[in-house]
């Protein structure tokens, strides 16, 4: 935490900078001098002499998240954009300015839900698939079980009228706040899509293609029509089905 004078100009450029400062605060050095920041970072801006409403503004615009990012990106250059923290802003009245900051809670992804389709050549509704906090992998495939005389189970069972998808259609591993998406059987018929960004796995040199909570997984067949869509959800984004 540092604590700024009184009469404190709280511009817009002015609070990202200090946002920034502390965050890039918290960094720590591992092997081969490697930067680390904690997953998830609350932040807790403290207005004494500028406007509470005018910084709770500027906290909620995603624009201003969105430099928060770039400054982060610019001070901790070691590390990748996939790895830069949750930030949860708050903005409350005090009696000194002054920016709280600590280490947050991290959300990972808690379940998938499946897009509903409609259509004479497959149809489904919508299905939420959990994802137990205590497993790391995780068996995609077109119903229940996949494998030799179908002995092996798939721990995401996509309904039986989406032909297009494989039985052994890809495996997730859970990596911290991320999944990271490796395609099987499905091939080049699988994209993920997440921070408006869009990736084959089958065309990665890496193991798999990292997604998070608010992205999408695509498994497509041969014909344009042929799509089916899992997001990727956090614990209380999700709702209960049977």
């Amino acid at each position: 935490m540092r604590l700024y004078r009184q009469e404190w100009d709280w511009s817009w450029d002015e609070l990202n900078k200090r946002v920034v400062d502390e965050i890039a605060g918290l960094r720590s050095f591992g092997r081969e001098g490697r930067e680390h920041v904690p997953g998830a970072i609350e932040i807790t801006i403290r207005v004494a002499s500028g406007s509470v409403a005018t910084v709770e503004q500027f906290a909620a615009d995603p624009e201003f998240r969105a430099q928060i990012e770039a400054g982060l990106l610019n001070r901790l250059n070691r590390i990748p954009r996939h790895a830069l923290p949750e930030i949860a802003l708050g903005v409350v009245a005090d009696n000194l300015d002054r920016i709280d900051v600590k280490e947050g809670t991290l959300a990972a992804p808690a379940r998938l839900r499946l897009r509903p389709r409609d259509g004479d050549d497959g149809a489904w509704s919508a299905v939420e698939y959990s994802l137990p906090a205590a497993q790391r992998l995780f068996a995609v495939g077109r119903g229940r079980w996949h494998g030799a005389d179908d002995r092996l189970r798939n721990d995401v069972a996509l309904p039986a009228e989406a032909r297009f998808v494989s039985r052994r259609a890809a495996q997730l591993t859970r990596k911290g706040r991320y999944l990271e998406v490796a395609t099987r059987d499905q091939g080049k018929h699988l994209t993920v899509e997440w921070n408006e960004e869009w990736a084959r796995p089958a065309r990665v040199a890496a193991s798999g293609v990292l997604v998070g909570i608010g992205g999408a997984i695509h498994l497509d067949g041969i014909q344009a029509s042929d799509r089916l869509t899992l997001e990727v959800l956090a614990d209380d984004d999700a709702q209960e089905v049977s």
